[in-house]
């Protein structure tokens, strides 16, 4: 949207004197920027726009610190500027959020509450192993299809109603006509996960039998670890066969077989990061949905194996995470990725709270690792400032980099062991 003249009223606190007066009206860059024709510019971040509203010809935003900007006198302009408002504010979030997935996706508009909460107007968007939830006004958020428990429709409230593992109960409301495509939408990209998924362990664990492998494939959904003893108990063998073909051989192997030694407990997850196009089967996308764009937000494409990889070709596209719980510590070791060092972190009082919350902060990131360990004056600048605002809003990110401990690098057998020990006295 091109600038436009408007006016102003800026007030920097509750209670104080207002700046008024004529001013030139911007979108762009992450932010809103109002320039009064006497005075220095006001950039608003998306991020500081805590509530906004359309009231009697004005647009009034109340920003976080309680201040609160009001524009008037916008004319003609007055209807663009509400659309292209939340649309500007839904992209540059959407993107420093690291929400967004490759490829098609499916949009609807509506409204969602979480149970017992207020309903908001919103745009969901989804996609191929996730959903993303962008408010009119609050911040967005993804569900990741291995999150939810159920789906369903319920009929009184005329509302697609998602129960997730976690007990929390997310209803998309007011979809109008589009609720049955929403919830058919919803649920046929969540089946083609899950038989995607199930054909992964089936290629990690390739003896086992029909029924184990659907027990594994219940304990395992997309993004959700499970720990060594559940495995175990839902299907015989299927640990260590899985644990020989992600660690074939080599120093990786020599280090995860020394961790899983010492460990009190193990965790695995599997997540799928690079789903396939929609010619290899995946459900067509939803009536009306715009075309997939590529994203220098998201990570490199991987249409094989990883270089060096000694995973089966069907797990190509997902990454595979083993947490080990060796004292008060997390040892994470990713088989699937190219970057060669064990990371530590804190296990806490809840090891497999700590497994789960650490799975979740890397998918909210797309299993980069660098906004997890690069010294915070780095995330500055450079290339880690474009994690800052991520770092800033997702909360599991902000626990991990608490919880982190240090890397130990697989240079050498002594070397990774000394890195190791030392990452763990830091508990």
């Amino acid at each position: 949207m091109e600038p436009f003249p408007a006016r102003s009223s800026i007030r920097p606190a509750p209670g104080a004197g207002a700046e008024e007066g004529p001013c030139t009206v911007e979108l762009g860059g992450g932010a809103l920027t109002i320039a009064p024709q006497a005075g220095p510019p006001l950039r608003i971040r998306f991020t500081e726009i805590e509530r906004w509203e359309v009231a009697d010809y004005a647009v009034t935003l109340d920003l976080s610190g309680g201040a609160r900007v009001v524009l008037s006198a916008l004319g003609k302009r007055l209807e663009p500027f509400r659309r292209a408002l939340p649309a500007a504010r839904k992209e540059h979030l959407g993107e420093a959020l690291l929400l967004e997935e490759r490829g098609p996706a499916g949009e609807e508009s509506g409204e969602f509450r979480w149970a017992g909460g207020e309903t908001e107007a919103c745009r969901v968007r989804l996609q191929k192993t996730s959903l993303i939830v962008f408010p009119r006004q609050t911040l967005p958020f993804l569900v990741g299809y291995g999150e939810v428990k159920e789906s369903s429709f319920d009929a009184q409230s005329f509302a697609v109603v998602l129960r997730l593992r976690d007990l929390r109960r997310l209803e998309l409301v007011r979809f109008g006509k589009r609720t049955e495509a929403l919830l058919a939408g919803l649920s046929e990209r969540m089946d083609a996960l899950a038989s995607r998924a199930l054909a992964a362990l089936g290629a990690l664990a390739p003896d086992l039998s029909a029924l184990s492998l659907r027990e594994l494939g219940a304990l395992l959904p997309d993004g959700l670890p499970a720990a060594r003893a559940e495995i175990e108990r839902a299907a015989p063998g299927a640990w260590e066969a899985m644990f020989a073909r992600a660690f074939a051989a080599g120093a990786r192997r020599d280090a995860a077989s020394h961790l899983l030694g010492r460990a009190q407990s193990a965790f695995l997850a599997v997540k799928e990061t690079h789903p396939p196009d929609a010619a290899d089967g995946e459900p067509p996308a939803c009536e009306g949905e715009p075309p997939g764009e590529e994203s220098d937000t998201g990570p490199a494409a991987s249409p094989g194996p990883r270089p060096g990889s000694t995973l089966p070709d069907e797990l190509a596209g997902r990454q595979i995470l083993y947490l080990f719980q060796v004292g008060s510590a997390l040892a994470l070791e990713v088989p699937s990725s190219t970057e060669s060092a064990t990371y530590l972190f804190r296990s806490g009082v809840d090891p497999a709270g700590s497994a789960r919350a650490i799975v979740r902060a890397l998918a909210a990131i797309q299993f980069r690792r660098e906004p997890i360990s690069l010294p915070e004056e780095q995330l500055l600048g450079g290339r880690g400032a474009r994690y800052a605002l991520a770092l800033k809003l997702v909360p599991e990110l902000r626990a991990a980099r608490e919880a982190f401990l240090g890397r130990a690098v697989h240079a050498g057998a002594e070397a990774w062991r000394k890195a190791l020990d030392l990452a763990m006295s830091r508990c």
